[in-house]
């Protein structure tokens, strides 16, 4: 998988393993010394190993495709090259969520999970990515595949470090960001903290790999102030009036919250999002409840308000820009109506709501503009209770047709004040004037056109390196992970199964498509589950 400028994102590499049959071998100092040019290791060493009194003795298991030619060019007796795929994240914890892992080949999370019939090597048809032109093709992928996302690495980074040093300052692991263009839902940037690496993935706890953007409910009163203005405009706007200073109007411009709440239904953030998206694990994309008790998620939170600021159009955001078929060395782009769109305000009223909330009274029409909230909330776990507290920060740029829409939400439990010196540290809206401008910046640079190039070694040499590190297992998280159900509620047939592994019950499944039921549920205790049901509902699946 590609950025949007063809940085690698996740690679897979081909190694191999190289066995000696003692047995078999015509001369051990013969087959050491040709071995060691081609290994870079010690001749003594080597023939050190082949004298072993072992019937197969493994010499080496990180060979490149070149080592591995130059082994079979050798001719010799006793020599065997096993050939496997290794997953590889350059970037590590970066983007982790949106990019999601793979187990033995299969995608289980992310975009792994999502276009996992098309990484995965073998044909794939139009129908299995119905937002790419196939250009006449009635198949794809008879060699190999690569993914190239609307994502853009460095904004990523920068997203991420700012969100964590953010976090840092105000005592807190908890946040998620998503930087997307309001005109016409592409994603430059998705984070959720606490991250993983998915190159360990396995290491991870469940807090880790949760995807906050899709699993957490956000209130709509940490965006108070912005939707009761944009309701008053509705409300004021067809009329032909001008909304009063704040200082003069009444309180919420006398919006009750029935007409935010109608206003937020009226732009689409109770509507499911994300749910064709990528694979999260959960229950992405599920409809909130009727009107601001359940509270909307990141991702219908940053939708909704992109309508208020792009004119007025409700747009599903996306991730995939275009696919390169290296079976016929051709880059295939996204359809021209893949993207869904609805005019959800009439046209005049979404200028007006634009310049409403963007331009009025306050100039600059290239200046990033920028909106704030706190909420403080009791959230229940069962018998017990805890203080939580949510920031939020909404930012866009530049003001007179926003490119860029930031949103924020960090959060930290009890309502202790903070330090003086963690007070002095910068605000999420300092944060959102200082990042955006950057952002913007980076933004105008332009995406890749072709092919992908060949691989980087760098990153090849990275992972290498990362082979051959000691990564210690965090203490209880196996233990933890293989006694709890795990959540395949999303996910197609097999990757349930293969995210299920060797558990101890009887599988019954029932239907065929998408896991969309599941008991036990997730998380329960394994250890005295006897029987597993899966029922599978054929309408919402486009992968294996």
């Amino acid at each position: 998988m590609y950025d949007r400028r063809l940085n690698e994102m996740a690679v897979s590499y081909r190694l191999f393993t190289l066995s000696v049959h003692p047995v078999e071998l015509g001369g051990r100092e013969e087959t050491a010394r040709a071995l060691a040019g081609i290994l870079g290791e010690d001749r003594e060493k080597l023939l050190g190993l082949l004298k072993k009194p072992q019937q197969v003795i493994e010499v080496a298991d990180d060979l490149d495709e070149g080592q591995a030619r130059a082994v079979a060019r050798l001719h010799m007796a006793g020599l065997y090259l096993r050939p496997r795929e290794e997953r590889f994240y350059p970037a590590h914890t970066v983007a982790a969520h949106l990019l999601g892992f793979t187990s033995d080949g299969v995608g289980l999370a992310g975009v792994e999970g999502r276009y996992d019939i098309v990484l995965e090597p073998g044909e794939f048809r139009s129908s299995d990515v119905p937002e790419i032109d196939f250009a006449g093709h009635q198949v794809l992928g008879r060699t190999s595949t690569d993914l190239v996302l609307t994502v853009d690495l460095d904004m990523e980074k920068l997203v991420e470090q700012r969100l964590r040093r953010y976090l840092k300052s105000r005592s807190s692991r908890r946040g998620m960001a998503l930087l997307l263009d309001p005109a016409d839902g592409r994603i430059l940037a998705m984070a959720s903290q606490p991250a993983f690496n998915p190159n360990y993935f396995w290491q991870a706890d469940r807090e880790s790999r949760r995807n906050r953007l899709f699993a957490d409910r956000l209130d709509l009163d940490l965006v108070h102030g912005l939707l009761v203005r944009a309701a008053a405009v509705l409300r004021d706007g067809g009329r032909g009036m001008d909304l009063l200073p704040e200082t003069v109007a009444a309180p919420d411009f006398g919006i009750s919250a029935t007409g935010i709440s109608d206003l937020a239904r009226l732009v689409g953030m109770f509507r499911p999002v994300g749910r064709d998206l990528l694979v999260t694990g959960g229950r992405s994309g599920t409809p909130a409840p009727d009107g601001n008790r359940g509270g909307v998620d990141g991702m219908q939170l940053a939708v909704g308000l992109a309508c208020l600021v792009n004119g007025g159009w409700h747009i599903a955001p996306w991730l995939l820009g275009s696919l390169y078929d290296h079976a016929t060395a051709r880059r295939y782009g996204r359809r021209r109506d893949a993207t869904r769109r609805e005019l959800v305000l009439e046209p005049a009223m979404g200028i007006l709501m634009r310049r409403s909330l963007l331009l009025a009274g306050r100039g600059k029409r290239d200046a990033a503009r920028i909106f704030t909230g706190t909420v403080n909330k009791v959230v229940r776990e069962g018998v017990f209770s805890r203080y939580v507290r949510q920031e939020a920060m909404v930012g866009v740029i530049p003001a007179g047709s926003p490119r860029l829409l930031l949103l924020m939400v960090v959060e930290r439990d009890g309502l202790d004040p903070l330090s003086r010196r963690r007070l002095r540290s910068p605000s999420l809206a300092a944060l959102g004037r200082e990042l955006l401008p950057r952002l913007y910046r980076m933004q105008a640079r332009p995406s890749a056109t072709g092919s992908p190039g060949g691989r980087n070694q760098e990153n090849f040499r990275q992972f290498l390196i990362s082979r051959r590190i000691d990564y210690q297992e965090q203490p209880g998280t196996t233990t933890e992970q293989g006694a709890l159900m795990p959540d395949v509620i999303g996910l197609s047939l097999r990757q349930g199964l293969q995210r299920l592994g060797r558990q101890p019950f009887r599988l019954t499944i029932r239907g065929s498509g998408r896991i969309i039921a599941q008991k036990p549920a997730a998380g329960t205790p394994l250890h005295d589950v006897t029987d597993c049901v899966l029922t599978l509902e054929p309408t919402i699946s486009n992968s294996k």
